[in-house]
């Protein structure tokens, strides 16, 4: 279908008729101009989602990311046509849902459906439960602009657009992390929090209080959350894990220290009357490294020089059961 026009200046959010001009009453983020229509499918599959590279059938891409003081919107489009801002506004950070990647499902049919995106690091968010007509899961691969009520954070987080239809819509979610964020290591695992906001313009983020299950490797919320969020996880700072983690400590039963080892790791016992049978080591993927059996020792003492540097798993076997913990080797 071909568009009648003139040579006079397109505008966005202004309408022109016989009548006078009438201004688009709200908020624009991210304008995209395609050269021809796109079905339902093909909207989903990119709304979510900034262009990191312009489409070829993209004519004009407004993504709205400049200064608060610019009166100019650059086109990122092959042929760019950069915009002019005309008559008073006011620029404010954006709420809405987008980040670098997205995966999304429409269904009418969520029994034991989950939807899960990973980012480049390993971490990823799981949805399940969910409910309504679609879920968008989508990946920001930026700091927060605000980060009130994070103490350490990722350089990234998650959010979620759950798509409402008629009736209810929602779902249970669940962060994974692998070790590779930047601030999550065995030693402080167990402080994790799970972190949430509405959106972008919320200045503060809130603690989930999600169960974290540091076998794992997760952190869930299963009460249920409405529509959209963002999450990301933190951890106390410095001097808080000291604290925390020394009052965690007095309640083990098995001790690791130090933790992370460098040339020996000792493992004792809280109580004195238990004795230590047999210690295993495994390598993260399961594989055993070192296996000691028939000890009744109160302290053993292994020799990590010889391991190479990375993670551990270690099983303590006592009388009464066992118990395993993970330890960080570093040369």
């Amino acid at each position: 279908e071909v568009i009648s026009h003139s040579a006079a200046t397109a505008s966005i959010g202004k309408a022109t008729t016989t009548s006078g001009d009438t201004w688009f009453n709200g908020e624009l983020d991210e304008i995209r101009l395609w050269k021809k229509s796109k079905s339902q499918l093909q909207i989903r599959d990119y709304m979510c989602t900034k262009h990191s590279t312009v489409p070829s059938d993209i004519i004009g891409y407004w993504n709205a990311d400049e200064s608060y003081s610019s009166t100019t919107l650059l086109d990122k489009a092959g042929s760019p046509e950069d915009g002019s801002i005309v008559g008073t506004i006011s620029k404010v950070l954006s709420g809405a849902a987008l980040g670098n990647a997205q995966i999304s499902k429409f269904t009418s049919n969520w029994f034991d459906v989950k939807v899960t995106l990973y980012s480049p690091s390993g971490d990823k968010m799981l949805t399940q439960d969910i409910s309504g007509d679609g879920i968008i899961v989508y990946y920001v691969d930026a700091p927060p602009v605000y980060s009130e009520g994070l103490e350490i954070a990722p350089a990234y987080y998650f959010g979620v657009y759950c798509v409402k239809g008629t009736g209810n819509a929602g779902y249970n979610m669940r962060y994974k992390y692998n070790g590779n964020n930047g601030i999550i290591n065995p030693t402080n695992e167990a402080l994790i929090k799970f972190m949430a906001r509405e959106d972008d313009t919320d200045t503060s983020w809130t603690n989930l209080n999600g169960a974290n299950d540091t076998a794992k490797n997760w952190i869930s919320q299963h009460d249920g959350v409405s529509l959209r969020g963002e999450y990301t996880i933190t951890v106390p700072v410095a001097e808080k894990q000291f604290s925390l983690s020394s009052a965690a400590f007095m309640k083990e039963d098995v001790f690791l220290y130090p933790n992370p080892a460098s040339n020996e790791l000792h493992i004792t016992l809280k109580d004195p009357q238990q004795k230590i049978s047999s210690i295993k080591i495994m390598s993260e993927s399961g594989m055993i490294v070192r296996e000691m059996s028939g000890l009744q020792l109160e302290v053993v003492t292994v020799d990590t020089d010889v391991l190479a540097a990375g993670m551990y798993l270690v099983t303590v076997i006592t009388f009464s059961g066992q118990t395993t913990k993970k330890v960080v080797v570093r040369h």
